[in-house]
């Protein structure tokens, strides 16, 4: 994790177990953000807080299988 922002340079190797000369190596550049440049994503609306309320599949399942 780039502190602050910033650039970082990875080695990114695909290798194949199936077939010979077919490997590859690249350099790969990942431009990261300062988290206070970001916008939050994580905040729940609150009709989808609601839903936390609702049993999930597998309770209706397992609901309706004791009955």
């Amino acid at each position: 994790m780039v502190p602050g922002g910033g650039t970082c340079n990875f080695d990114l190797h695909v290798l194949s177990n199936a077939y010979m000369d077919i490997d590859q190596k690249t350099v790969v550049d990942l431009t990261t953000m300062d988290t206070a440049a970001l916008p939050e994503f994580n905040k729940a609306r609150s009709n989808d807080a609601e839903l936390d309320d609702e049993p999930n599949l597998f309770e209706e399942m397992v609901d309706n299988h004791d009955s």
